[in-house]
């Protein structure tokens, strides 16, 4: 007859030596020179495969304002469109090579200003100097329904905006989403970032919201025929404020230029462009101050240039809202994907290509 204590202690070893041989045994199955080992291995690369081609088939979709591919959700973020100086004491800018497009004209003195147009923000630490409003830029920036960014402006602006009822980010009132650098005098001094950007829209219950605008037509290869060219030059007014785009074949863009000296953002980051328009349309002093007034409705000449080529062509734009078109022969142009600017000019300047 066998002793109860004396079985429960042989099923205790026999357990405690399963349990060994159980984690020895799982000890060389899982060991990297065991068969098991690389069929783990296996499973594991089959994994990362598996996560790799989950992020490939993310799906791509043209961004609605320059056209460069990105991952669907992210094709249309609500736009924001600032004014940004171009005195030569505002130079060099801040943010503006991330501009996604740019709207380049004349204020007074001969000197020009930048309507930048941005989807794309939420990685720019520093945009500006942030200046005042003009009421010509308001037309373009309407075709966006933006968050439309400025300090002040003129009179004529001023009562414009508050006619149109354009969403308002005015320095002057909304001084929480900017910051005054001691690094240069006023009024060349303002300045904002993404960060501050995005509060803005939390704060206006506009953040996740999508743009309301039509895009414009965009071709990886552009559009056929034109014009060989390899640069653009526009003399505003004096020396300071000429203009050369230079073609780059290599990088199939364009670099910007004052004179010879290259145009960069203040962390040295060079302002290029794969599409340049200019905009013809009457431009006229209207004050003894210098103030311009720029005729934005209607039709006129343009030349587009992409990829080394010169299109002879026209724009429209039929109303505050209504998107600005550009046309070769009565096509609606293709641009080349990424940024854009448009060069408002009048048939007095100085160009040539």
């Amino acid at each position: 007859m066998s002793h109860p204590h004396k079985n429960k202690k042989r099923f205790f070893l026999m357990g405690l030596g399963g349990c060994c041989g159980f984690v020895a045994l799982g000890l060389f199955l899982f060991s990297a020179a065991s068969p098991f080992g690389v069929f783990q291995s296996a499973i594991s690369n089959r994994d990362i495969k598996k996560d790799s081609e989950l992020v490939a088939a993310v799906p791509q979709i043209s961004r609605f304002l320059d056209g460069v591919k990105v991952n669907q959700g992210k094709e249309n973020h609500f736009p924001i469109a600032a004014m940004i100086e171009n005195h030569t004491e505002a130079r060099p800018q801040s943010g503006l090579a991330k501009a996604q497009l740019v709207f380049e004209a004349p204020v007074e003195g001969g000197i020009t200003r930048f309507l930048a147009v941005f989807t794309d923000y939420s990685r720019v630490e520093k945009m500006g100097p942030v200046r005042s409003a003009r009421p010509y830029y308001l037309d373009w920036a309407m075709e966006f329904d933006p968050l439309y960014l400025h300090v002040g402006g003129s009179e004529d602006a001023l009562d414009k905006l508050k006619q149109i009822g354009i969403r308002d980010l005015d320095q002057y009132f909304e001084y929480q989403y900017y910051w005054r650098s001691p690094s240069r005098a006023a009024p060349h001094n303002v300045y904002t970032s993404g960060e501050l950007l995005g509060r803005a829209l939390r704060d206006k219950d506009l953040e996740g919201k999508t743009g309301n605008f039509t895009p414009w037509k965009f071709a990886d290869a552009g559009m056929d025929g034109g014009v060989e060219t390899s640069s653009v030059k526009i003399s505003f007014s004096s020396p300071e404020y000429e203009v050369n785009w230079k073609y780059d074949a290599a990088k199939k863009s364009y670099a910007r230029f004052y004179g010879t000296v290259l145009h960069t953002d203040e962390d040295g980051t060079a302002i290029e462009a794969k599409n340049i328009a200019l905009l013809y349309t009457p431009i006229l002093i209207i004050d003894e101050v210098g103030r311009r007034s720029v005729e934005t409705l209607g039709t006129g000449r343009a030349v587009i240039f992409q990829n080394g080529k010169a299109f002879e062509g026209t724009w429209e734009k039929l109303n505050r809202k209504s998107r600005l078109r550009f046309f070769v022969n009565e096509k609606e142009v293709e641009f080349v994907p990424g940024a854009t600017w448009v060069e408002v000019v009048s048939k007095t300047f100085d160009i040539a290509w």
